[in-house]
C-alpha cells in the first residue's frame, strides 16, 4: 500500500516542480540563442552583379577616348579590367558626381615578347553618377577594357590577393595566376593578354569569360568557401607568349 505524503513531502515536491521547470526554461533558451546565433552567422550574401559589360576604343592623344557604362551606384566595388599593347597605365578616371571615384591599382604584369600589359584596377565604394572612364597612359595605341560594378562586397577593404604573371611563356593554354580566397564569398577576376589570341576558356576551367576584344580577355568567379588555386585559364591560338593577372574581392 503507498504511505501517505506527510507535509514536508508537499514541500519537497514543489521545490522539485520549480527545479524541473528552470531547467527547461534555461535548455530552451540557450536553444533559441544557437539558432539566433546561426541565423546571424548565415546573413553573408553572395556578390550580386549591377554592370558586367566589356568595350574597347582608340587611344586619343596619350588618353583612352573615354569608356561609356552605366550609370554607377552608391557604395559599390568597382573593377577595370585592362588590356593594352605597350603602353603603361598612369591613372583612371570618371565622371562621378561630386568628382573622380579614387581608383586603385590592384595588380599588373607585362609581357616583353609582345609588348602587352595587363591591369587591374579598382574602387571599394562607388560614388553614384558616373558614365564614363578615361585610362591615362604613358603612352599607348590602344587598349582593351572590362568593367564589372558589384554590391554585397566589403566596403572598407575589398581586396583580398592578388598575383601576376610576366612573360609567360610560349603556350596554347596559357593560365592566370591563382590566388587563395580568404572569405566564404568572394568575387574572382583575371585578365589575360597574348602574343596571339585567346579564343576563349579552357574546357573544365570554372571561370566565366566576358566579351573577347582582340584576343584579350578578362574572366571572372564568383566563390562560396575560401578556396585556394584560383585563376582563369584560356586557350591560345596558335601558341604565344602571354601576361595574366588574377585579383580576389571579398564578399560581406
Amino acid at each position: 500500500m503507498a504511505s501517505e505524503l506527510k507535509p514536508g513531502d508537499y514541500h519537497s515536491l514543489f521545490c522539485l516542480v520549480i527545479a524541473v521547470a528552470l531547467v527547461t526554461i534555461v535548455i530552451g533558451s540557450t536553444s533559441q540563442a544557437g539558432v539566433a546565433s546561426r541565423m546571424r552567422k548565415g546573413r553573408s550574401t553572395t556578390p550580386v552583379f549591377i554592370q558586367n559589360l566589356a568595350g574597347t576604343s582608340a587611344n586619343v592623344g596619350g588618353n583612352h577616348s573615354p569608356f561609356t557604362i552605366p550609370l554607377t551606384g552608391t557604395n559599390h566595388l568597382l573593377i577595370l579590367g585592362i588590356a593594352t599593347p605597350g603602353g603603361a597605365v598612369t591613372s583612371v578616371t570618371d565622371n562621378a558626381t561630386g568628382g573622380s571615384n579614387a581608383w586603385v591599382s590592384a595588380v599588373f604584369s607585362s609581357d616583353t615578347s609582345s609588348t602587352n600589359r595587363c591591369n587591374i584596377y579598382y574602387v571599394a565604394q562607388s560614388k553614384p553618377g558616373a558614365t564614363t572612364i578615361t585610362i591615362n597612359y604613358a603612352s599607348a595605341l590602344s587598349s582593351y577594357v572590362w568593367h564589372i560594378e558589384a554590391s554585397e562586397m566589403n566596403p572598407t577593404l575589398p581586396l583580398d590577393s592578388t598575383a601576376a604573371t610576366n612573360n609567360g611563356a610560349a603556350t596554347t593554354t596559357p593560365a592566370a595566376p591563382p590566388v587563395i580566397t580568404s572569405t566564404s564569398r568572394s568575387l574572382v577576376v583575371s585578365v589575360g593578354a597574348g602574343g596571339n589570341n585567346f579564343t576563349g576558356i579552357y574546357a573544365g576551367n570554372l571561370f566565366t569569360d566576358m566579351t573577347l576584344e582582340n584576343g584579350d580577355v578578362m574572366a571572372y568567379l564568383l566563390t562560396s568557401v575560401p578556396t585556394a588555386g584560383l585563376g582563369a585559364r584560356w586557350n591560345e591560338s596558335p601558341s604565344g607568349s602571354f601576361c595574366a593577372v588574377t585579383a580576389a574581392f571579398k564578399g560581406h
